[in-house]
């Protein structure tokens, strides 16, 4: 019986010649589409940039006057976003100001007014003394006209007793004046020191007493003016707006919620039966969640290990039939990386050697239309 010609070795290796570039190409795309979906390469776990709220609270009491903040808009840190009204406590520190020049000219005018009395009683001390001088010059003149009359015998001597007498007395008055005047002297000195001295402990009582860490209460008023100016202290978006302008607000009452922007810390679920055994310090290696933006792989350690093994909710287990059973990891991120509070990254323990080729093949055949979905840590 003659056999049929479409198994004819020769018609056979024709179909095979014709249908071989279908079978290259569809191995070659197996090829690629594993290459694909393995970029990431290096063992995976997903996880997610930390988001911190802050809430940022008044320094002060009193009227809200100034809110410069509103929901979604970004801050820098140190910028000031609020202003509490000071102008009772600016009013206050004015009459404080006042009242302690006040004290100061009193207790200044107290010193001056000593210093005067001694420099008045040194001033009558010389008047007497100089007094006292001519007299003597005055009695010693007259004894040396009498001594020659007493002498030739025409007078007593005691004509010229009484003027001896006299002239000794006043000699030791004399005498005294030096010690007078030195007294008065140390009055006049220690009343313009202590004019100086008080003044300065009223007016610069740190300065006076050589310690920066008194404080007078117009220091406290200085500080309390200074936090009517709310600053932020550090940058994020503002999420929240609790208290409009022109409430009385309480010291501490909180003003707004922002979200931190700079916090650089990331955190993943590992599951108790995974192969990997983190250690603290390990590095590992981090990139965005969405494969639209594969914008690289930056750095990051481990900074901290939960001790316990906890379930995982079931409203954010990744298999729907089971409840994960692990503990948390937290990382720090050792580079800037352009990610944001809240948002999905994939950890790996290493870079693939076909990353660059894996990356530039998605960007050629998903032409920035398709997308990686991650899950979603707390």
């Amino acid at each position: 019986m003659r056999r049929s010609s479409r198994f004819h070795p020769r018609v056979m290796f024709s179909r095979l010649k014709t249908k071989l570039p279908f079978f290259v190409w569809l191995l070659a795309i197996a090829g690629v589409a594993a290459l694909v979906m393995v970029g990431g390469g290096g063992g995976m776990l997903p996880g997610m940039v930390e988001k911190t709220d802050m809430v940022v609270g008044s320094t002060q009491t009193g009227i809200l006057k100034e809110l410069h903040v509103a929901p979604g808009q970004s801050i820098q840190a140190g910028q000031v976003v609020a202003r509490i009204d000071d102008q009772e406590l600016r009013d206050r520190q004015a009459k404080l100001a006042l009242d302690v020049k006040l004290d100061a000219l009193k207790v200044g005018q107290s010193f001056t007014e000593f210093a005067f009395e001694a420099r008045t009683k040194r001033d009558e001390k010389t008047l007497e003394l100089r007094k006292a001088q001519s007299e003597i010059a005055a009695i010693d003149e007259q004894i040396a006209k009498l001594t020659p009359l007493v002498s030739a015998g025409l007078l007593e001597p005691q004509a010229t007793t009484s003027l001896t007498s006299r002239r000794e007395t006043l000699a030791k008055t004399i005498e005294l004046y030096p010690a007078a005047f030195e007294n008065l002297d140390q009055q006049i000195l220690w009343a313009n020191d202590q004019k100086q001295r008080q003044t300065k402990a009223i007016l610069s009582p740190g300065e006076f007493f050589e310690d920066p860490s008194v404080v007078t209460e117009s220091d406290l008023l200085k500080r309390q003016i200074e936090n009517c100016e709310v600053r932020t202290p550090g940058g994020g978006i503002v999420s929240i707006v609790n208290i409009p302008q022109g409430q009385y607000v309480q010291a501490g009452q909180p003003l707004f919620t922002m979200v931190l922007t700079n916090n650089n810390m990331l955190v993943a679920f590992l599951d108790q039966n995974s192969q990997y055994q983190p250690e603290i310090g390990q590095e590992w290696l981090v990139r965005s969640g969405n494969t639209r933006q594969d914008d690289g792989y930056y750095r990051a350690r481990v900074a901290s290990l939960a001790p316990d093994i906890v379930a995982l909710e079931a409203k954010l287990s990744m298999l729907p039939t089971k409840t994960p059973r692990g503990r948390f990891i937290r990382l720090e991120m050792l580079e800037p990386a352009p990610f944001l509070p809240g948002q999905s990254v994939m950890l790996v323990t290493k870079k693939p050697a076909w990353h660059g080729m894996s990356k530039w093949i998605r960007e050629r055949i998903r032409g920035g239309s398709a997308s990686e979905s991650i899950a979603v840590l707390p």
